[in-house]
């Protein structure tokens, strides 16, 4: 069958989506894909990249080439916004089969109750709307957004899917669980540092939590990205790093690394798709302190595989942080069940065959066209 996958970056595509490619190349599939290029990524033997021009004025005229060009049996548009512009042209170039796959809702589910946040969810509910009532089907990767969906009226129930996320190798990431000693306990948040992911919220936490646990560490590895609509500051991000008590390393080649050097996993954002860095570090035998918000609430269980607590609330964050410290043997059972779980439910070996059968990839007779 032929495959043409459309997403904005070409190193997301190959960061998240790049085991499903394999497998699909692997199966038989031909495989394309269209995407705004990035120096340095690589695809596998047999896949057509159609590059996309940075300006997303410019998709159509480039996807309609993609499309012509390959003549698909299936489309794929990652994210609102790849969706918004691939499923109506997909549609109306008469391709058989077409799915959206919603990663998260991002700036439709705002964190704050602001003019400027609401015209976001605005404009993302008119761009998706379409699309989510065009696509033949459309695929979310956690509960909360399938059940946003419907309730926005942004997709039809009987269009909704939902698959266990995009798959984590949790080989490649198991390690021995920590058993930390009680008051020195390492605490990593993972990923960008945005507003949205609470990162100042475990500042305000980690702080006061530091008065009382000053052998406590606490580290934040993650790009800035101070240009970002949700972005850090250049000069608040300097006063946290000069103030303490959170190091932040930047980027990080190897998040193996991270996991190596910390006991315990810090998430306290206000909404997630379904967060790789999470599932990774669970797979590392690492508990999650995180929030009781979509895409987390599913992933972690409170008192079981980590702690869940109120979004933008630093003191039940620092409450959580001390119950680690006192209570490491809790740290310890907790990694231990997170592992379990993330192997369970989220390991490739479960998620690639969800995902076939949500794109309708998985028909003998297909194969043949």
């Amino acid at each position: 069958m032929r495959v043409l996958i459309v997403a904005d970056r070409a190193d997301a595509l190959r960061r998240f989506r790049g085991a499903l490619i394999a497998d699909l190349v692997a199966r038989g599939h031909t495989v394309a894909l269209a995407a705004v290029p990035v120096p340095g990524v690589d695809w596998p033997p047999g896949v057509t990249v159609h590059p996309l021009p940075p300006a997303t004025a410019r998709w159509p005229a480039a996807l309609v080439a993609a499309i012509r060009a390959t003549r698909p049996d299936r489309v794929i548009a990652y994210t609102h916004k790849v969706m918004a512009i691939a499923v109506p042209l997909a549609r109306g170039l008469g391709v058989p089969r077409v799915v959206g796959v919603l990663t998260g809702f991002g700036a439709g589910r705002p964190a704050q109750a602001t003019a400027r946040a609401y015209a976001r969810r605005i404009a993302f509910d008119v761009a998706l709307a379409p699309a989510g009532h065009l696509a033949h089907r459309l695929v979310t990767l956690q509960d909360d957004d399938a059940a946003t969906l419907v309730a926005r009226h942004l997709a039809p129930a009987s269009r909704v899917r939902v698959v266990p996320g995009e798959g984590v190798d949790t080989a490649a990431f198991d390690r021995p669980v920590p058993r930390p000693t009680p008051g020195a306990v390492t605490f990593a948040f993972i990923g960008r540092v945005l507003h949205s992911k609470g990162i100042a919220h475990l500042v305000e936490a980690a702080t006061e939590v530091a008065r009382t646990h000053p052998h406590a560490r606490f580290l934040a590895a993650g790009p800035a990205c101070p240009d970002h609509h949700d972005g850090v500051s250049v000069d608040t991000l300097a006063a946290w790093q000069a103030r303490g008590p959170v190091r932040f390393l930047g980027h990080v080649d190897d998040v193996r690394t991270v996991h190596a050097a910390a006991d315990v996993v810090v998430l306290p954002s206000h909404a997630e798709g379904l967060s790789v860095a999470l599932q990774e570090a669970m797979a590392a035998g690492r508990p999650a302190i995180t929030t009781d918000v979509p895409g987390n609430r599913g992933l972690v269980r409170d008192g079981v595989t980590g702690w869940c607590v109120p979004y933008a609330d630093p003191h039940a964050l620092a409450a959580a942080l001390r119950d680690a410290l006192d209570h490491p043997d809790r740290a310890t059972a907790r990694g231990a069940a997170a592992r379990d779980h993330v192997r369970a439910h989220h390991d490739l070996s479960v998620v690639l065959p969800a995902l076939r059968a949500a794109f309708d990839l998985d028909d003998p007779a297909d194969h043949d066209r």
